[in-house]
């Protein structure tokens, strides 16, 4: 046989021999696969599934936890104003319950979510404080929240209202000029800018 003959050779047996390796390593790969038993405890699953598991020829899944807009159960702290155990940064806010004594005997601290999308702080008479003073991006103002209730929130501006400033940082400082005015409420010290009536109901 010439030198191009046997190469022609070699070039049928390894077109002929390449799928019957493919075929050899897909069905080694599936071996792997097979479970031993019928149930997912047997095959290897602590109490179920973590996921899609096969079993007795069918799948099996967890149902999804959540899919979005879910708001917490409402899971109220002890606070007395805002600090690093009722941190607006990280989404909470403080209510100063229209309940409490001078000492804020019932203020409780919620996630702002409980607030602004359920009934967290929504008595009559509660403040809620969702921010002290405003900074470099957004102004903390004070506004009222239905009849009888009032709040403090990060806006664009206040339209008008009031700004809320912290007495206890600096003396306080309010971008939209005037002095702070401290009032302590519900046991808790906030500020307002500019004089008159103070915002925070008692």
């Amino acid at each position: 046989m010439t030198e191009a003959g046997r190469s022609r050779a070699w070039l049928v047996a390894f077109v002929v021999c390449l799928p019957l390796a493919g075929t050899a390593i897909a069905c080694t790969a599936g071996d792997a696969l097979v479970y031993s038993g019928s149930s997912p405890s047997e095959a290897g699953v602590e109490g179920g599934n973590e996921g899609g598991v096969a079993a007795d020829g069918s799948l099996v899944t967890v149902p999804s936890q959540n899919d979005g807009g879910f708001v917490p159960s409402i899971m109220p702290l002890a606070c007395n104003g805002l600090d690093a155990g009722c941190d607006p940064t990280a989404g909470m806010g403080c209510c100063l319950a229209g309940s409490s004594d001078t000492t804020g005997s019932n203020n409780a601290c919620y996630e702002q979510v409980q607030h602004y999308s359920a009934s967290a702080c929504k008595d009559d008479g509660d403040v809620f404080l969702g921010c002290l003073s405003s900074n470099s991006d957004s102004t903390c103002c004070w506004q009222p929240e239905g009849s009888n209730r009032m709040n403090t929130r990060f806006r664009t501006d206040c339209d008008g209202g009031i700004e809320a400033c912290d007495p206890n940082a600096d003396g306080g400082s309010c971008v939209t000029g005037g002095a702070c005015t401290p009032t302590t409420c519900k046991g808790v010290v906030v500020g307002y800018c500019g004089g008159g009536t103070p915002p925070c109901l008692q």
